[in-house]
């Protein structure tokens, strides 16, 4: 974890430091863009690799479909609630 936190922290301070300078950023992120890609790659090669992955598949998937699912539901009926209690009452 403090690996990770010295590597964050001299990101930024690094970032700060080429601000300005436009042809810089812009090969950084092409350059992230494409190791963001590798990294998917790799993770989709380690995973099809993994026996206990593949062979539990469509329960990950179902589990997977059902997660997705109630999260959208429970956004739609915040939301639905959120907006009935700000926006719809009648302080005129």
């Amino acid at each position: 974890m403090t690996e990770i936190l010295i590597l964050m922290s001299a990101g930024i301070f690094i970032g700060f430091l080429v601000r300005g300078r436009q042809r810089l950023i812009f090969i950084i992120e092409k350059t992230t863009g494409f190791s963001i890609y590798i990294l998917l790659f790799l993770l989709g090669i380690s995973v099809g690799t993994n026996e206990k992955v593949i062979s539990s598949f469509g329960r990950i998937g179902f589990n997977a479909i059902i997660i997705a699912l109630s999260s959208v539901a429970g956004s739609i009926l915040l939301s639905f609630i959120l907006y009935k209690f700000l926006f719809s009452r009648d302080d005129y």
